[in-house]
């Protein structure tokens, strides 16, 4: 007895975005032999709204598009935001000290997502990759506290170094409990 599948998800990155940062036509060819028997197909990324929605649009999705690992859900089509979660301005300003430790300040890299727009300290090389596989602009404050006037939809710590990663990984559940994380 087989399943009927009605729904795929697809992630982005890694998965049907490749190195290119354009998905294949074979996966878009794929994506639309699926649709045409019926199953409806939605993205679910770690990805800011923004920069996902071109490949919304391009897999001719119909359902609400899931970004910040499923933190905002929001229907392209009507713009009706269907799920909103964000990190206290207390919490990520906890984060922020933590990522800007005097020994860490020129190692990390901090970006706020708010209002599905990208925060930072400065532009670093951490961001300009970033920004080039996103193709969105930074909005450089100096300090983000600035920023916590609302609270950020994602906070995210950029470093070149997996030790000094793993290091922080490592401090971050220290401090935080999963459900904080």
């Amino acid at each position: 007895m087989g399943t009927d599948i009605r729904l795929i998800v697809v992630d982005l990155d890694g998965t049907t975005v490749g190195e290119t940062n354009e998905i294949a036509p074979a996966v878009i060819q794929a994506v639309q032999a699926a649709q045409a028997k019926g199953v409806r197909v939605a993205i679910a990324t770690g990805r800011m709204y923004r920069s996902a929605l071109r490949f919304h649009q391009e897999l001719g999705s119909t359902l609400p598009l899931m970004s910040y690992q499923g933190a905002f859900i929001k229907d392209p089509m009507t713009e009706k935001v269907h799920h909103n979660i964000t990190v206290s301005s207390l919490g990520a300003e906890q984060r922020l000290d933590y990522f800007e430790h005097p020994d860490l300040r020129h190692k990390v890299s901090v970006h706020f997502y708010i209002n599905d727009e990208l925060y930072v300290r400065e532009v670093t090389d951490g961001t300009k990759d970033y920004v080039q596989r996103s193709l969105i602009r930074p909005i450089p404050v100096g300090d983000l506290r600035k920023t916590l006037a609302t609270e950020p939809t994602k906070v995210l710590a950029l470093c070149d170094d997996p030790a000094l990663i793993y290091e922080l990984l490592l401090g971050l559940q220290i401090r935080y409990s999963p459900e904080e994380f």
